[in-house]
């Protein structure tokens, strides 16, 4: 997939690894880390170790506590 309308400066992981694209209300591309968003375009690069569906990554950018000892694993999975 190409997408060719992007906000100026992006994609440019200014809040640190970003791999959510969100499309912004006047219909640009910005990079987010998917922390906030409900609904985005995800790039999935991460392991799913208990297998839901969703990257572990994901998972952990939005709750912090699934990963007490900030290692970027599951707890569930170690």
């Amino acid at each position: 997939m190409t997408y060719d309308n992007l906000c100026p400066g992006n994609l440019n992981n200014q809040g640190g690894t970003e791999h959510v694209g969100e499309l912004v209300p006047w219909g640009e591309l910005n990079d987010e880390d998917g922390s906030t968003l409900d609904n985005a375009i995800i790039e999935c690069i991460s392991s799913d170790c208990d297998g839901d569906g969703r990257p572990d990554r994901f998972q952990i950018a939005r709750y912090p506590s699934l990963d007490l000892n900030n290692d970027g694993i599951l707890d569930q999975c170690q």
